[in-house]
């Protein structure tokens, strides 16, 4: 007879019933199966006949159905196996039964089959039914060692024996009893028992392993059942106040009162609380690697997985006496005995830091005062083993003994700063108590002051860490948080960056901060909180107070202490004070603050407020490049040319902006400012940098650093060149000079090539003169500003913008000056510049008195056809010099015909322009002169004769 196997695949989703002949055969057959909650039943072979080979299925109601009876019978005709078998070939044994095979690969591929059907038996969908003696028969059929080796891995796992109501260790101790008698019966083979057999090896390890997990987790699961499991630790009173303790408690009271939230709301919950053997094991056994090493006991090292979530879960199982009675951490040391693990003090002491951080704060606070509390006693036996061990010997010859090193580093980079605190307390007490019996016994060779020094300076420093994370806390600094590591590093925060954006949130106004950082300097009460001073109740007290009420008061109160009307972390690293720098970074902080929210310009004017407190030339270079080209620089990009061109903008927040015209005019003058600083800087870029750190005190943390953020920035700024700078200057002065963007292009050529990142270090060539757009240009320009001009007087500064651009034009500033007052005289404007001609020296002579003389002429044509039309005029008329009067007229009409409509002669009401400001204008030509002109004196006795008219008739 021969007996082909085949594979049935009971498909619940595609309702489907799919038979494979085995092991690489064809499919022979298909069913639709439409019923639900049926399962399928594999039946004894039926054979009919030498030829016809069948194998019949059953498809039966599931256990879970109200009935229990066949559905369906399933019936496999494998016809081309049958026409093989007509046809008498004789290969058919071998093609389909697998002739050839030893016995050993027949055991290995049954064994192999055995295995698949256990790992079916643990599937968590699996339709086929199981129980415990089921999987026990599974298990006894697997004749393969390797598979047995996998299949205590597979058992110890598997989570869902625990619907078979297995929770305990007491299955798969007896898997691990047949196991081990596979394994004595595979020794008794001589051959296999003097062989290097790679299967046996790994079994016998195998078997070691499991049964240490075996005996570690029975001391947990025996605790976690007992008595014991249902007491409490209640607080035990120390003889004496520890005030590191109750500091750290306050430091945790004033983290939940800032951040209005407990510490306990991400800490990991308990997901068992009963902790089952298959979450034990899968702990252990989840990152398993082959090679295992033996301590000096001989037993195999267990080490926890590697994903934190999951041993977290064990650990708060495993640490779990800790937190109980006295009597009951032995179940602990056992339960870590039993894994291999005494002795390996950095993975102890790294999984009880990682299992204290996950302490409810009642557990913690009510049991770490005082060397009887089972979490510090812990650690207390942790240090006396570990001074009896040839390592602290080794390190303690070389000077470089730490007691519970891997827990210190552990709470630099702790980022829970408030458990932290707690933790290196624990831990400092602790060794104090080890170290403080020994140290009579050593005759002062081991001294307890210097053994918890290191600990004592770790709580000072976490204490400065809280003060900086508490007071600067909603605020974002960094994408890494606040460590000791982090900080002390120098090279993920800026100290100056913290310090500044502590000012920032008292005020935004420079002159007010400069006043707060003169007198936290001169203070006498200021003191460092990572001294011993910072160790005194009153004084960090003072600090949890201040980082509670971060908020000042508009009205200064002498009675509010110092420490409340100051920015704390300026006292806390008052050797940190460089005025230079801080104004560096708040200048940095207050862009970026008004990058994010534009509407706000408050916050760009208090940018350059700050700016301009900045003497150090190099930063003062460096910190202008950088809100050019991240800033200012982008809105032009997008106005000139359109948002495509500045990806940095967002249009929606910015494109009603650029429409506001007074929005724009602020942005421009700052703009302008932040260039002018930059071109007075230039010759600064190549200075370098003095690296050179003054010595503070040792105990002073953390010492002076450089400023990461600042010298990157240096790093970033590159050679500038004055004349793009200038172009820039003059388009942004053009922008502000038209609303006629068109006119651009023919006065700026290169206008597309602006305002890009590297346009600034890139030559720019001046205009030596001005074409004819740019002249046009700037007269259209001149006229506009004096029409538009309202204000009672006018000043040289409000014409920057115009001389800015003049001078990228290759025009003297003297020349549009002179130019703008006879605009302002032709449009009749005399008193508002009248001030400003005191000065001859900022504007050309002889053009002013060329066109102011043109001026005179118009006005005084002007008034002289007024009156002629009046008759009481006509005698005193008739008294003015003919040849005087002629050439007024021709000197007017030439004017008029050169610059049509541009000198005015009467005002908005109707009336003549008075003859006194006529009379003033040609008495400063005269004056302006060495010589004397005979046309400046021929005007003004005309003047002189009408004005004495008008004062006779009226």
């Amino acid at each position: 007879m021969r007996i082909i196997k085949y594979l049935a695949i009971h498909s619940k989703q595609r309702n489907v019933v799919e038979i494979y002949r085995m092991a690489y055969g064809p499919r022979v057959g298909k069913f639709d199966v439409k019923s639900d909650g049926v399962s399928l039943i594999q039946c004894p072979v039926n054979l009919t006949g030498g030829e016809r080979y069948e194998r019949t299925f059953e498809l039966r109601i599931s256990k879970g159905s109200s009935k229990s009876s066949i559905l369906k019978e399933v019936t496999i005709f494998d016809e081309e196996l049958i026409k093989a078998s007509r046809e008498g070939s004789k290969s058919i044994h071998a093609k389909y039964t697998g002739t050839g095979l030893s016995p050993a690969q027949k055991r290995a591929q049954e064994g192999t089959i055995q295995m698949q059907l256990l790992k079916q038996l643990l599937a968590a969908e699996s339709a086929v039914p199981s129980d415990l003696f089921g999987l026990y028969e599974a298990l006894t059929q697997i004749t393969a060692i390797s598979d047995l080796s996998k299949s205590l891995d597979l058992l110890a796992t598997a989570v869902n024996l625990r619907n078979m109501g297995v929770v305990d260790s007491s299955f798969h101790s007896e898997v691990v009893l047949h196991a081990r008698e596979q394994l004595d019966v595979a020794m008794e083979d001589p051959t296999l028992a003097t062989s290097k057999n790679s299967h046996i090896e790994e079994l016998s390890i195998k078997i070691d392993l499991h049964t240490q997990l075996i005996l570690a987790y029975d001391e947990i699961h025996e605790f976690e059942n007992s008595e014991h499991m249902n007491t409490s630790l209640e607080a035990i009173d120390s003889l004496t106040e520890n005030k590191w303790v109750k500091e750290a408690i306050a430091w945790r009271e004033t983290f939940e009162r800032v951040t209005s939230k407990s510490i306990d709301c991400d800490i990991p919950s308990q997901t068992e609380n009963i902790l089952s053997f298959a979450t034990f094991a899968k702990g252990c056994l989840q990152d398993r690697q082959s090679s295992l090493k033996h301590n000096k006991t001989g037993n195999l090292i267990i080490h926890l997985c590697d994903s934190t979530r999951d041993r977290k879960q064990i650990l708060l199982h495993m640490f779990g006496p800790l937190t109980k009675d006295v009597f009951s951490s032995k179940s602990t040391y056992q339960a870590f005995e039993h894994l291999g693990l005494i002795g390996d003090y950095e993975t102890l002491l790294k999984y009880y830091g990682e299992w204290f951080m996950s302490l409810p704060k009642d557990q913690i606070e009510k049991q770490c005062n005082g060397v009887l509390c089972p979490i510090v006693r812990w650690l207390h036996d942790m240090v006396l083993d570990y001074m009896e061990s040839d390592e602290y010997t080794k390190k303690k010859d070389n000077n470089k003994c730490l007691f519970l090193e891997t827990l210190h580093t552990f709470c630099c980079e702790a980022t829970d700063l408030s458990r932290a605190f707690l933790l290196a307390s624990v831990c400092r007490d602790a060794i104090f108590f080890a170290t403080n019996n020994i140290e009579d016994k050593t005759y002062g060779l081991i001294t307890c002051e210097d053994c918890v020094k290191p600990w004592e300076t770790l709580l000072r420093r976490l204490r400065v860490c809280l003060c900086m994370s508490l007071r600067l806390h909603g605020i974002y600094v960094g994408s890494l948080p606040i460590t000791v590591s982090n900080v002390e590093s120098g090279e993920v925060f800026s100290i100056y960056q913290l310090i500044s954006h502590d000012e920032l949130s008292m005020s935004y106004k420079n002159d007010h901060i400069i006043e707060m950082e003169l007198s936290c300097v001169e203070n006498p009460d200021s003191f460092y909180p990572s001294t011993v001073d910072g160790d005194e109740p009153n004084n960090w007290k003072l600090l949890q107070l201040a980082c509670v009420n971060n908020t000042t008061s508009s009205e200064e109160n002498v009675d509010t202490p110092f420490v409340l009307r100051s920015p704390l972390l300026l006292m806390c690293f008052l050797h940190f004070y460089e005025p230079a720098k801080l104004a560096c970074h708040r200048t940095l902080i207050l862009a970026q603050k008004w990058g994010e929210n534009p509407h706000s310009l408050y916050l760009l004017e208090n940018a350059l407020s700050s700016l301009r407190s900045v003497h150090d030339l190099k930063y003062l270079c460096a910190v202008c490049q950088e809100v050019w080209n991240n800033n200012l620089r982008p809105i032009y990009r997008a106005f000139l040319f359109g948002f495509h061109e500045a990806h940095e903008l967002c249009e929606v927040t910015f494109s009603p902006l650029l429409n506001e015209a007074s929005w724009m005019k602020t942005v421009n003058k700052i703009t302008l400012e932040v260039i002018t600083f930059l071109r007075s800087t230039f010759d600064a870029i190549v200075t370098e940098e003095s690296n050179e750190l003054r010595n503070e005190d040792p105990e002073v943390w953390p010492p002076r650093q450089n400023d990461i953020i600042l010298d990157n920035i240096l790093r970033r700024s590159g050679a500038l060149d004055d004349s793009s700078l200038e172009i820039h200057s003059a388009v942004i002065c053009a922008l502000q000079l038209t609303d006629d963007l068109s006119t651009l292009p023919s006065c700026f050529p290169m206008i597309h090539d602006l305002f890009l990142r590297e346009s600034t270090v890139i030559h720019q060539p001046l205009t030596l003169q001005p074409n004819e757009a740019q002249s046009a240009f700037l007269n259209h320009a001149l006229r506009r500003k004096a029409v538009l001009f309202d204000g009672n007087t006018l000043n040289y500064d409000d014409l920057d913008d115009i001389t800015t651009l003049a001078r990228a034009w290759g025009m003297d500033k003297s020349y549009v000056l002179t130019e703008f007052l006879l605009v302002m005289y032709e449009q009749g404007k005399d008193d508002c510049v009248q001030h400003l001609i005191t000065s001859t020296r900022l504007i050309e002579i002889e053009r002013f008195q060329d066109g102011g003389m043109c001026i005179a002429c118009v006005r005084l044509d002007a008034a002289l056809l007024v009156l002629k039309r009046a008759k009481k005029y006509r005698n005193i008329l008739s008294m003015l010099d003919a040849d005087t009067c002629e050439w007024v007229k021709e000197q007017a009409e030439i004017n008029k015909k050169q610059r049509p409509g541009c000198v005015a002669t009467h005002r908005e009401d109707g009336k003549l322009i008075s003859l006194e400001n006529t009379q003033d204008l040609i008495l400063r030509i005269k004056r302006m002169s060495s010589a004397s002109r005979v046309d400046a004196t021929a005007l003004s006795t005309m003047c002189d004769v009408l004005l004495k008219a008008s004062d006779v008739f009226e």
